[in-house]
């Protein structure tokens, strides 16, 4: 599998005074594509983009491994909803893939 980078952009809008998402799935094919994704990620994470936040496969399973584990202690700082990366983690241990609907919730977890 490639690099996947999720990109979240915020963007305002006055007409209806509320926040509008836009969420971006990056996804290589080749070497290539590989460090054009790395140059997008390298980018978002400037502090003048504020209003993105890249999301890649090896942070979500560290996120996953880190907070998944229904057993271990929790960090007291741990964030709201961590409970979403349990039943992943369980997947992922079982050797089976996250289906959709878990990953969704995961990814917006992470946002």
């Amino acid at each position: 599998m490639g690099c996947i980078a999720v990109v979240y952009r915020k963007t305002y809008c006055p007409s209806q005074d509320s926040w509008q998402a836009c969420v971006s799935f990056v996804v290589g094919r080749g070497p290539q594509e590989e460090e054009l994704i790395q140059a997008l990620a390298l980018a978002v994470q400037e502090p003048q983009r504020k209003l993105f936040t890249l999301l890649t496969w090896d942070d979500t399973l560290a996120k996953i491994h880190e907070l998944g584990n229904p057993k271990a202690k929790k960090p007291d700082d741990a964030p709201m909803f961590y409970q979403v990366t349990e039943p992943a983690k369980l997947l992922l241990d079982a050797g089976e893939g996250i289906p959709c609907d878990p990953m969704a919730k995961i990814l917006k977890f992470q946002l």
